[in-house]
């Protein structure tokens, strides 16, 4: 099954270690064969088909893991990645990304990371639940010393009054909620810097081979912060969009030129003309030579 830029497969009765060595075939395939950037992760075995819907969510947390980290590109769930282990890990990655949603005044992405860690306070089973209250009095403190705000005065007391974890978060959501909504009363640009950048990139260098260590370099961004905020400020992927910008290309050349399929596709940045022309398909419902008959 196809979802979301991602290939979802069932493997039956497969040891975890039979599994990997699937998924290493499998990336060393998708690598080396069609110059995809791949990130593979599998779950637990699974007792029965009722199971599957936490097998998924156990993948998926392995994916969104996964783009923390610089090295790794196949995650296995309590094989090579612990669950604690990647609790711990994802929630020093959140505190990084929250320096840096403050320091560039990325709101949306900031209430998110904080919803992602309260949620991670609660499976995690913070013995200190002081340092949720230093974390949100610290985002307060830091939003209001940007000078881009005016934040009424809070102090560490203030927010002791809120009794539970849920009544702080309310509190700290609905701060940014009301900074989000000023900012956009202030600015009518439609997409944040690094998404700008990013779509004259695309625009400009869709026929070559990009790479996201490219892109989100230039643009001076994390790869996994950038993939939300592309999302997020777009409505798709930014293989899907750079996908969208190559056939819109390459229906340009099929109706106007004679140039021969597996042309059109190294023109537009495919190396492999039969991939190009099972995407082409996918998404126009009929093949290049079939839309260019039309």
């Amino acid at each position: 099954m196809f979802e979301d830029d991602s290939y979802i497969l069932l493997i039956e009765e497969e040891s975890s270690n039979e599994i990997f060595n699937i998924s290493k075939n499998i990336y060393e395939t998708f690598s080396k064969e069609l110059s995809l950037n791949t990130l593979i992760s599998f779950s637990q075995k699974g007792e029965n088909l009722s199971s599957l819907p936490l097998l998924y969510e156990q993948s998926k947390t392995l994916i969104k893991f996964g783009g923390y980290l610089e090295n790794e590109k196949i995650l296995g769930y309590n094989f090579n990645f612990k669950e604690n282990e990647i609790d711990s890990n994802r929630y020093k990655a959140l505190l990084s990304e929250i320096e840096f949603d403050i320091k560039n005044l990325n709101l949306s992405h900031l209430k998110e990371v904080i919803e992602e860690i309260f949620k991670l306070a609660i499976n995690f089973n913070f013995k200190n639940i002081d340092t949720l209250y230093e974390l949100c009095y610290r985002v307060a403190i830091e939003l209001k010393n940007s000078n881009t705000f005016e934040i009424l005065d809070i102090s560490y007391e203030s927010l002791k009054k809120y009794n539970s974890l849920k009544e702080l978060q309310i509190f700290i959501c609905n701060l940014i909620d009301t900074l989000i909504k000023n900012k956009e009363l202030n600015s009518n640009k439609k997409y944040s810097e690094p998404i700008e950048k990013c779509l004259k990139i695309l625009e400009e260098d869709y026929d070559k081979n990009i790479s996201l260590d490219e892109i989100t370099k230039e643009v001076a961004v994390s790869k996994n912060y950038f993939c939300n905020l592309f999302k997020k400020e777009v409505g798709i992927s930014i293989w899907n969009y750079l996908t969208q910008i190559r056939l819109e290309h390459a229906k340009k050349l099929l109706k106007e030129t004679d140039l021969k399929t597996y042309e059109i596709a190294f023109k537009v940045g495919y190396d492999n003309p039969s991939y190009f022309s099972k995407i082409f398909k996918k998404l126009e419902n009929m093949t290049p030579n079939e839309f260019r008959e039309k």
